[in-house]
């Protein structure tokens, strides 16, 4: 999966990428169990953050709640100063879509982004 199709991900379509390839989770398990609303909820996003935590990644978030209301989300298991811009997510609409999103950057340039 490209950046740019990850970028274009919104929804369910996204949530299923993260359990897919966040939480490592089987189209059985998929077909079989209701998935968190990852992309929606920022109590299961930050199940996400949590995850990618354990998996040895950083992470800075960027909320903002006044303004323009655009949200950014960057995971790297480098340094905190060496967050690499392939893993920053363009801003979005909420912070729930931008940590998942960031997520699955992360996790696909770890298996080699095509």
């Amino acid at each position: 999966m490209t950046k740019d199709e990850i970028m274009q991900l919104e929804g369910r379509e996204l949530d299923t990428e993260v359990t897919r390839r966040v939480f490592m989770r089987s189209d059985f398990y998929l077909r079989t169990f209701v998935q968190p609303y990852y992309s929606s909820d920022i109590s299961a996003a930050w199940m996400v953050v949590e995850k990618m935590m354990k998996l040895g990644y950083r992470y800075v978030l960027r909320g903002n709640f006044e303004g323009n209301g655009l949200h950014w989300c960057g995971f790297d298991q480098q340094e905190w100063a060496d967050l690499n811009p392939l893993w920053q997510c363009k801003p979005c609409d909420s912070l729930p879509t931008a940590i998942c999103r960031a997520a699955l950057l992360a996790m696909e340039d770890s298996d080699g982004m095509d």
